[in-house]
């Protein structure tokens, strides 16, 4: 690369591109026919409303109202489907529905789908060797690891190949560079996003089928689908790529989403076919590779990411997603051009918001016209009770980060009495279900999940391994009616066999999460208690210092302190 980087080469091609009028990068990206092609909507797909599948329309509004409103997401086109059915669309003004959308990454998922059709076909397997399946042998000067390179491994992101998306940009021949290349680590060994990995496999199914890619398609699940006019762009040499360059629509993204979610069958004209192998879809169901620092995802299976709240996604850049909840039976479908890169971000935790709250999937006959939300709870709720289920619900789902700091829900005198330390509170997240209110709490790096208790059954204990060591923890929460933490709501931990006890006091204010946290007993207090007694009897020993006021400073910084969300 003449020792200078990729990132370096793209903007100097884009300088040369506009000053110049003379472009440095090859011209692949087009379609496959090389033209637009017009899009059409197929009508053939069940429709409902949201009323009839037992669903809140408010909810569904309010969730397109957050996804359209907020700048970073910037929502184009949005669409449900519950229960094999279509039950919602909405598009911005400048879209109309028949239009298709780029997609991304999220046709990756879709390649995979033609993946486990390949297999089921025994055109290669997942073990099949790419030095075999292309007859890498005397045509290319491969690595010692390409002999190694299995289907399997593209599909986990785990080829450690070196050549990726930005080098594609300068290479004609993409097999042959992909071939040829370096390897960040033998294969199997790590995980490392590269949409290369896909078109491989794309060339896979084209060298084995002796088919086009687009065509392989058509004939084994979109026309099958009643889905029409995809087009794919190509690499330079005439192959679909697969990893993105894709386009399409809401209802057939809903579709395709109903297809996993329903283990690969489909059913028209009241014939049910399995277009997908139910065993594939199984395996992309299942992780298969754990992402322990991720916020949201879980994991990463064959080309699918598995989410922390059981759902499934499929996704490309800039929140083109197809989300897939099999405990509602509900699949999302978002078009945006959002400020993100990844799935790891705020647009897929809204979806993921949305399908934890239950009261979203009620029928619309719990939520009368010209009533308040304080009124569609049960009516033995008191008005306590009420203000505390209103303030969880306008946190619930969202996912509150905090930044170096080292307060913990554990007592400090706890962590002293037995050496067992916490580094401090990275995420809180509520959860709302049944009116039940359960608080999940990530600190030093585990996440613990703790119901609480209020109204008439003010403390709910439970008994929680923290560091290998059990503690019993009684827990509940009331809402502050007057003094300095008025409006707020006040959390509360005690360590019924232990001598302490912490109190949170939490408050949103927009989008940031507010807390306080005091501690009792405080360990200040019993140093300052203990200094007053050995004056009080003479106690004074050679050498002997008070605590420096720095400490004592860092000691209340991690006790009784304000801490506030990113």
């Amino acid at each position: 690369m003449n020792k200078i980087t990729k990132s370096t080469r793209i903007i100097q091609g884009i300088h040369r591109l506009l000053n110049e009028k003379n472009g440095v990068f090859p011209k692949f990206h087009c379609n496959d026919a090389g033209i637009y092609i017009s899009p059409s909507r197929a009508e053939d797909f069940p429709h409902s409303t949201p009323a009839k599948q037992g669903v809140r329309i408010e909810g569904i509004r309010s969730l397109v109202d957050v996804l359209s409103e907020d700048g970073d997401l910037n929502l184009y086109g949005f669409g449900m489907l519950v229960n094999g059915t279509i039950i919602y669309e909405s598009y911005h003004e400048s879209n109309i529905p028949i239009n298709r959308h780029v997609t991304f990454s999220m046709s990756k998922s879709i390649v995979s789908m033609a993946v486990g059709i390949a297999i089921e076909q025994k055109l290669f397997s997942l073990e099949s060797k790419l030095y075999d399946i292309f007859s890498l042998k005397g045509k290319y000067h491969v690595k010692s690891s390409m002999k190694e390179l299995t289907i399997r491994h593209l599909l986990m992101m785990q080829s450690g190949v070196a050549f990726d998306d930005v080098a594609s940009f300068f290479e004609e021949d993409w097999k042959k560079a992909y071939f040829e290349s370096s390897f960040l680590f033998p294969p199997g060994e790590d995980f490392a996003y590269n949409s290369l990995n896909t078109y491989i496999l794309v060339a896979a199914i084209e060298e084995t089928s002796g088919m086009s890619f687009s065509k392989f398609m058509d004939k084994n699940l979109f026309l099958p689908m009643n889905i029409s006019d995809i087009s794919w762009d190509m690499c330079p040499h005439g192959t679909a790529i697969g990893g993105y360059g894709m386009k399409l629509s809401i209802p057939d993204m809903l579709k395709l989403g109903w297809l996993f979610l329903n283990d690969g069958a489909w059913t028209t004209n009241m014939t049910t076919i399995q277009l997908v192998p139910k065993w594939w879809i199984k395996e992309c169901k299942t992780c298969k590779v754990l992402l322990p620092e991720k916020q949201i995802i879980q994991g990463y299976s064959f080309h699918t990411w598995i989410l922390w709240d059981g759902a499934y996604l499929f996704n490309g850049l800039f929140g083109q997603n197809i989300y897939i909840h099999p405990g509602r039976n509900l699949v999302i479908a978002t078009n945006a051009s959002a400020y993100e890169l990844f799935p790891d971000g705020k647009f897929v935790s809204r979806l993921m918001s949305y399908a934890s709250i239950d009261f979203n999937f009620r029928k619309t006959y719990l939520c009368l016209p010209g009533r308040s939300i304080a009124n569609i709870f049960q009516k033995n709720y008191s008005k306590q009770e009420r203000k505390i289920l209103r303030k969880m619900i306008d946190v619930e789902g969202r996912d509150f980060f905090f930044k170096d700091n080292q307060v913990s829900f554990v007592p400090l005198f706890t962590q002293v009495l037995y050496s067992n330390y916490m580094t401090g509170i990275q995420r809180i997240r509520f959860h709302v279900r049944n009116c039940n209110i359960y608080m999940y709490i990530h600190d030093s790096g585990e996440e613990y999940v703790v119901k609480l208790g209020y109204g008439s059954t003010p403390y709910i204990q439970q008994t929680l391994v923290i560091n290998g060591k059990e503690y019993r923890i009684s827990t509940g929460c009331n809402y502050v009616s007057e003094g300095m933490y008025a409006g707020m709501i006040k959390i509360k931990f005690i360590y019924p066999e232990e001598v302490s006890s912490e109190c949170m006091y939490i408050s949103l204010k927009k989008d940031t999460l507010h807390v306080h946290i005091e501690e009792q007993p405080s360990i200040v207090r019993l140093i300052s208690a203990l200094n007053n007694e050995r004056k009080l009897y003479n106690i004074k020993k050679r050498g002997h210092a008070l605590m420096p006021e720095v400490i004592i400073r860092k000691l209340i910084k991690r006790m009784d302190t304000d801490i506030v969300s990113r």
